[in-house]
């Protein structure tokens, strides 16, 4: 299984035609990949609003203390929810496009098979 940074790789290979799919199968898995990037930007939004939101944990120096490591977290290091989301959203998003890319590929290789069939069939 590819990690979520090597979403391209795998757009790479299906471009350059090392495999093909369905068209049938690709329209479903791309509803179901369509359902998935819809959920993510609505997960997206809500930690957006999140993050602007100003952390309310008491007055003692510790509460004050905790909500700005949380406020911290909340903006954003490499491993915050948002990043890798935004990753996951990302790398889904070079599938969708193989998955395009394949059915390219398998109506190329469909029409190219149904000529070869019809110039044999001619002699």
């Amino acid at each position: 299984m590819q990690r979520a940074g090597e979403g391209d790789t795998f757009l790479a290979t299906a471009q350059h035609g090392m495999f093909a799919i369905d068209p049938e199968a690709a329209a479903q898995l791309m509803r179901s990949i369509e359902q998935i990037q819809e959920s993510l930007q609505q997960r997206l939004l809500q930690i957006q609003n999140l993050k602007r939101q100003k952390i309310m944990l008491g007055n003692l120096p510790e509460a004050r203390a905790i909500a700005k490591l949380d406020a911290q977290v909340a903006s954003g290091d490499h491993q915050s929810a948002d990043i890798v989301l935004w990753r996951f959203a990302e790398a889904l998003d070079h599938v969708y496009q193989a998955i395009g890319s394949c059915v390219q590929r398998y109506e190329h290789d469909d029409e190219q098979a149904a000529q070869d069939f019809q110039r044999i069939s001619e002699r």
